[in-house]
Order: structure tokens, then sequence, then C-alpha cells
């Protein structure tokens, strides 16, 4: 038979000091209650097959700020060709362009759908457009319009 020893008063309240401190953490947002989102469940257009319409056209970083591999076609607006593409840190990037392609990275992604990804916004021409994380509701951002299920523009010029 085994026997087991009793906290001592000290131990005991070093515990009861360390279980008050997580739960303060988790309450207060300090420690998040929700994985963060990996890139293709924020945004899953990542995820569908390669098309012609996926290959960026236009001069852009060498080397790129993105797996290359990872790009995809999300939109045509006013004349600017729209792509969303992972990062091999889990982040993604937004790139758009005709003749030269401007990029803007952020991430990882966040965990709540519908919010903006931060960082991910870009301001080409006299547009500005913004990546959001897949989800519904979509927060409403005033000023803009939704292209797609992740992509928004600004309706006014910036």
């Amino acid at each position: 038979m085994t026997s087991r020893r009793r906290p001592t008063a000290k131990a005991a309240c070093a515990l009861g000091i360390l279980a008050a401190a997580c739960s303060l953490a988790l309450l207060s947002g300090c420690v998040p209650s929700t994985p963060t989102a990996t890139a293709a469940e924020a945004f899953p257009v990542l995820e569908r097959p390669v098309t012609d319409a996926d290959a960026v056209v236009g001069e852009q970083n060498d080397p790129p700020l993105y797996d290359p591999d990872t790009v995809r076609f999300l939109a045509e607006h006013d004349g600017d060709r729209l792509w969303i593409a992972a990062t091999d840190k889990g982040g993604v990037c937004l790139l758009v362009g005709t003749n030269a392609v401007s990029t803007s990275c952020g991430g990882p992604p966040v965990a709540q759908p519908g919010q903006l990804q931060a960082g991910i916004e870009l301001a080409y021409g006299g547009s500005e457009y913004r990546l959001l994380a897949a989800g519904t509701p979509a927060i409403p951002l005033d000023g803009f319009e939704q292209l797609t299920e992740n992509l928004w523009v600004s309706t006014e010029s910036r």
C-alpha cells in the first residue's frame, strides 16, 4: 500500500494562485480560447484546383513574398486583376495588378470568421482592397463592397 502525502499549506496556496492566474488570463483574452485558423480554413479558395487564371501576369518581386504554387485568382475589378496566395509562414498575400503587381502580406489568419485579416489591405490606383477571413456573417466594412467571399473593395476613391 502506497501512502499519499497531503500537500502542505504552502504548496496548496501556490497551486491555488496558479489556477487563479490561469483562469484570469483565459477570461481576459490573454490566452486564446480558439486556435488560429489555417490559411486554407480562413481562405478556402486556396484549396481549389489550379486554373489558367491563377497565373500571375505582370512584373513582381523576385523572389516573391508568397509560395507561387498557392496563387489563386480572386476577381477582376476596374481592370485590376486580384489574386491570393499563401506564405511559407502560414500567412496570406493579396496581389493586385495589371502590368506591375503589388503585394501585401499578413497573417497567420485570424481565428474568427468574417474578421479583417490583419495587415492585408492594399491601395492600387483609385481602389483599396481588403481581405477578410471566410465566414458568415462577414463584418460589413463602411465604404466597401464585397467582391468575393474574402475580398472587399472601397466604393470611394482613396
